[in-house]
C-alpha cells in the first residue's frame, strides 16, 4: 500500500509541478499585458488591451486622434490577398510567424516562409510576379552572388511590396520574409 502512494506521488508530482509552472508563465503574461496597457496609456492612447495568449502578442488601441490601431505580432492572419503576391509554392510557415500593424491609415503585414528551393529560383519567381504588377511603378532588385536578393516595388510613400530571399540555416533551402504596406482597406 505505501509503494502504491510513493509511486502514485512519484507520478502526480511532475503533472503538478509543471502546471505550477504553466499557472505561473499564464500570471507572468498578464501582468506584461497590464504593464503595456498602462504604458501605451501613460504615452496618449487610449482603450489599449494587450494580449500575449498562443504565443503571439495582439495589442488594439484608440491613438491621441482617435484613430484605430493594431499591433499583431508572430500569430497574425496574413493571407495572399493582404500581400498582393502569392505565397511561394511549397513553401511553409518560417520562425517569424506573421504581424500585422495598422496605425494612422496604414497597414503593413509580414510573412515569413522557408522553402526547400534554393534562394535563386525563389527569387526569380518572385522576381517575375513583382515585373507583371510593376506597370509603371519603381521596381527594385537587388542580388547577391550567394542568391540572397531584395526585391522591391513601390508607389511611393502610399503602398509597396517587399521580398527578401536569402540562404536557409546551414544553406539548405531558402528563408522567404514578405512584407507589405498600403492604406487601410475600408469595406464597402
Amino acid at each position: 500500500m505505501r509503494a502504491t502512494r510513493l509511486l502514485l506521488i512519484a507520478t502526480c508530482l511532475p503533472l503538478a509541478l509543471a502546471a505550477c509552472g504553466k499557472a505561473t508563465e499564464v500570471a507572468g503574461d498578464k501582468l506584461t499585458e497590464k504593464m503595456v496597457e498602462r504604458q501605451m496609456e501613460q504615452n496618449g492612447v487610449t482603450n489599449a488591451k494587450v494580449d500575449m495568449a498562443d504565443g503571439g502578442v495582439r495589442a488594439s488601441f484608440t491613438d491621441e486622434k482617435g484613430q484605430q490601431g493594431l499591433v499583431d505580432m508572430g500569430k497574425a492572419d496574413v493571407k495572399e490577398a493582404d500581400l498582393g503576391l502569392p505565397f511561394y509554392p511549397g513553401a511553409t510557415p518560417g520562425g517569424e510567424g506573421s504581424t500585422r500593424i495598422i496605425n494612422e491609415g496604414t497597414e503593413m503585414v509580414t510573412v515569413s516562409l522557408t522553402s526547400a528551393d534554393a534562394p535563386t529560383k525563389v527569387a526569380e519567381f518572385y522576381r517575375e510576379r513583382l515585373r507583371a504588377l510593376a506597370k509603371g511603378r519603381q521596381l527594385l532588385d537587388m542580388a547577391e552572388p550567394s542568391g540572397a536578393a531584395t526585391l522591391m516595388l513601390s508607389d511611393g510613400d502610399k503602398a509597396g511590396v517587399q521580398v527578401h530571399v536569402k540562404a536557409g540555416a546551414d544553406n539548405a533551402g531558402s528563408e522567404i520574409t514578405l512584407v507589405a504596406h498600403h492604406p487601410v482597406k475600408t469595406p464597402g
